[in-house]
């Protein structure tokens, strides 16, 4: 619902978006996927994220577009750390964003290459799977990652 009255502007009533967030609220699934901080709640946590970026991409102003996309890239690094089919929902989104910089000619490539490090940086959390397994003694397993 926040996510259409952001989209809109116009701060007015959406039966249609109230009645999906509150379908997507009480969901079976949801809830029982999201019992625990684990990798179904953290998805559901960053895709929601996500496309409130997307909001806030289109609404910003041309000379701020670079600006949020980077953000959007280091999200979506962050994401890509917890759950690999994010990845199909990063391509378009950002693909999309590229594509909408570039007509606008809102992007330099100073700006690209600071998105694409922006998006390397979330990914340092990768990190931490060489050195426990190295410090695990388990180089061939995922199970025993733990330091």
């Amino acid at each position: 619902a926040v996510v259409s009255t952001q989209s809109t502007g116009d701060h007015q009533f959406h039966p249609s978006a109230v009645f999906a967030s509150t379908v997507f609220g009480f969901s079976h699934l949801i809830w029982f996927h999201s019992v625990g901080a684990e990798i179904f709640s953290l998805n559901n946590l960053f895709c929601g994220l996500l496309l409130y970026w997307v909001v806030r991409f289109q609404k910003a102003d041309v000379a701020n577009r670079a600006r949020v996309a980077m953000e959007a890239s280091f999200l979506s690094g962050l994401s890509m750390c917890n759950q690999h089919t994010s990845g199909l929902f990063i391509v378009v989104i950002g693909g999309w964003m590229f594509l909408s910089l570039l007509k606008d000619k809102a992007i330099t490539v100073q700006q690209f290459v600071h998105t694409g490090v922006a998006f390397g940086v979330a990914l340092i959390p990768y990190i931490q799977l060489p050195v426990s397994a190295f410090f695990a003694k388990a180089p061939s397993t995922w199970e025993i990652s733990a330091l």
